[in-house]
């Protein structure tokens, strides 16, 4: 219905969004790491209800027995988060694999007994990418780029590294208080994690919604449990596919979102943070909903 570009990729030399230009999705990309877990526990290669210690040997006995990968993927293993004031303090051009992210919140106390409650925790994303390598025996990049981003015909999605010449890529920008924009490089590690902080564009992330909902990249059940539906039975072949969902990412300098309502998808991908998007999300959000209804 609407493919369109506006605005800036690179101000420096004030290159042109286009419609394929490549954007940081943020927390989008845990996406990718649930539907990981979704193939290999499909295949058997590993279950819902291990606990972490099964993959993870090396994690703090006090938890890797209580912690399981649904925890994990629901955000209920009460692991903590990586942006804290290690990440602030460090030189995060050393962030360069999703291994290197286990060390900044290792050794931190549970924000609450494993399976009590529920709190966001990029770290907890970053655990289950170490259990995909670990079940699968490939790298995890290797992984998503073989059976994730390749089967789906995602051709303008990596985990590129910020000091790599990678064409057509967006440079993130944020206000400071003066009102200019600056920068968001330094900000960012030098490599997204299976948390986050990978590029994509809009169509393949269209592609790869379409290939989940038609059950081409794991089954209907398995589908539909990575977009938020419920966990798949002992059989597997019952699938409630969700009609509304909302997948997000955000830091400074980036904006992705993708809404499902009914049978409209609509994909934003920005290099400006939310701070300087307006009411855009929410009125396109609110434009779907009342089309639907």
């Amino acid at each position: 219905v609407l493919r369109k570009a506006y605005g800036l990729a690179e101000r420096r030399f004030e290159a042109a969004n286009r419609e394929d230009t490549r954007f940081n999705v943020g927390s989008l990309g845990k996406l990718v790491t649930k539907l990981a877990i979704a193939q290999l526990a499909e295949a058997g290669k590993l279950g819902l209800d291990d606990p972490l210690g099964r993959w993870l040997p090396d994690w703090p006995k006090e938890s890797a027995g209580k912690i399981t990968v649904d925890m994990l993927c629901g955000h209920r293993a009460g692991t903590t988060d990586f942006f804290n004031e290690r990440y602030r303090r460090m030189d995060r051009s050393s962030l360069r694999h999703n291994r290197d992210y286990v060390a900044l919140f290792r050794d931190d106390t549970l924000w609450f007994e494993p399976g009590t409650s529920e709190r966001y925790s990029n770290g907890g994303y970053v655990l289950l990418g170490e259990v995909v390598a670990k079940a699968s025996g490939e790298d995890y990049y290797d992984y998503v780029r073989r059976h994730v981003y390749e089967p789906a015909g995602m051709k303008g999605t990596d985990a590129y590294a910020a000091d790599a010449p990678t064409p057509n890529l967006a440079m993130g920008y944020y206000p400071e208080p003066d009102g200019s924009l600056r920068e968001n490089v330094h900000s960012r590690p030098a490599r997204g994690s299976a948390a986050g902080g990978g590029y994509s564009t809009v169509d393949d992330l269209l592609v790869l919604e379409q290939a989940l909902r038609g059950g081409r990249l794991v089954g209907p059940a398995w589908s539909a449990w990575v977009l938020g539906g419920p966990r798949p039975g002992p059989a597997a072949t019952e699938s409630v596919m969700p009609d509304r969902y909302v997948l997000a990412g955000g830091a400074p300098g980036i904006t992705a979102r993708l809404d499902h309502v009914g049978p409209w998808t609509f994909v934003l991908l920005s290099n400006l943070d939310r701070r300087l998007l307006g009411h855009v999300e929410e009125d396109l959000h609110e434009w779907l909903r009342s089309a639907r209804d």
